[in-house]
C-alpha cells in the first residue's frame, strides 16, 4: 500500500492530542504550548492567533523542526497513524519532503543562495524520488510551469537574489511539492510578499492542494485570509486552543477572544478615530 492510500477513512491525516511544548526557564520549564488538541483529514485547516500564540511551534512539532531545548509531550502525535513522538532527526528527515513539507515565511531566507532555483528543485526530486539527473531536470521544469512561472527554462538557471519575492515563493512551493507529500504546512506564506501578489500565491497553493488531494495547515494571523482559503479554523491564544470552527462561520465565532480579534480589524467602509483594544480574560487560560 502506498503512503497515499489510507484504509477505511477512519484514520486522520494528522492527529494531535494534549500537546505540550516546554522550554527551560530561570524558574523551571515554561510551557509555550499547553494541551493543544486537533485532528484533520485531507482538508485546509488554518491555525490563527497573535504572535506568540504557539501556532508555528505546533506546526513545527509535527514537522520535527523544534530546537533541541524543547521538551515535547503528547498523548498522541501522528501522521496517517504513524507515531511521531520520540522520532530521531534521521527519522523525521525521511518524512520531510516525502510525506510532509513546509513553506516558510520568507523565500529569500529559505532558499540556498549559492544554488540556482533549478538545482534546488532537482536536488529535492533526486533525494525524495530517486530520479536520475535528467528525469529530475524534466520534473523540475514541469513543476516550475505548474506554479505558473512563464519561462521555466530561464528561471531554472536563476539564483535566489535574481528573483522577486513572489517568484521566490513560487520556487519554494515547487520544491515542497516535488515529492507530492500528503501534508503541506504553509507558515505565513505571504507575510514577506507585496500585497499585489499575496492573493496570487494563495490561489496557487489552494489550487495545487485541491488538485493533489493534500492536507494543508495554513498558519496566519490574518482572519480575512483564512476565511477565504481554509475549511476549518483553530484559534490559539497563549499556547492554548480557544475554539475550532468552520471557516465559513468565523464571523459568528462565540469565544470572546475570537470575537475580540475580529473586532480589532479596521473597517474598510468608514473611518474610525480609535480602533478597539482586545481585552484579555485570565479565565481563558484556566
Amino acid at each position: 500500500m502506498s503512503h497515499r492510500e489510507t484504509p477505511a477513512a477512519a484514520e486522520p491525516l494528522v492527529a494531535v492530542e494534549n500537546l505540550w511544548i516546554r522550554f527551560p526557564g530561570r524558574r523551571g520549564p515554561v510551557a509555550a504550548v499547553a494541551g493543544v488538541s486537533f485532528s484533520m483529514g485531507r482538508e485546509k485547516l488554518a491555525i490563527v492567533g497573535e504572535s506568540g500564540s504557539g501556532k508555528s511551534l505546533t506546526a513545527r512539532t509535527i514537522m520535527g523542526l523544534l530546537p533541541e531545548a524543547a521538551e515535547v509531550t503528547a498523548d498522541r502525535l501522528s501522521l496517517q497513524g504513524d507515531d511521531l513522538r520520540g522520532l530521531r532527526e534521521k527519522d523525521f528527515a525521511r518524512l520531510r519532503g516525502k510525506r510532509m513539507a513546509m513553506i516558510l515565511q520568507d523565500p529569500k531566507q529559505s532558499l540556498n543562495p549559492i544554488m540556482t532555483a533549478g538545482q534546488q528543485i532537482v536536488e529535492s526530486c533526486r533525494l525524495h524520488l530517486g530520479d536520475s539527473r535528467r528525469a529530475a531536470r524534466e520534473r523540475a521544469l514541469e513543476l516550475l510551469h505548474k506554479v505558473r512561472i512563464d519561462n521555466p527554462q530561464r528561471v531554472f538557471g536563476l539564483y535566489p537574489h535574481e528573483v522577486s519575492g513572489g517568484m521566490g515563493q513560487r520556487i519554494m512551493i515547487a520544491m515542497m511539492l516535488a515529492a507530492e507529500p500528503d501534508l503541506l504546512v504553509a507558515d505565513e506564506p505571504t507575510s514577506a510578499l507585496d500585497v499585489s501578489v499575496r492573493a496570487e500565491v494563495l490561489d496557487l497553493i489552494e489550487s495545487l492542494v485541491v488538485e493533489r488531494g493534500m492536507g494543508l495547515i495554513l498558519i496566519s494571523h490574518d482572519l480575512d485570509l483564512v476565511s477565504a482559503y481554509s475549511d476549518r479554523v483553530v484559534v490559539m491564544y497563549s499556547g492554548r486552543v480557544m475554539e475550532t470552527l468552520p471557516a465559513s462561520e468565523l464571523a459568528k465565532a462565540s469565544h470572546p477572544y475570537t470575537r475580540g480579534l475580529i473586532g480589532c480589524r479596521p473597517p474598510l467602509d468608514h473611518r474610525v478615530e480609535t480602533l478597539p483594544v482586545l481585552k484579555r480574560d485570565p479565565a481563558w487560560l484556566s
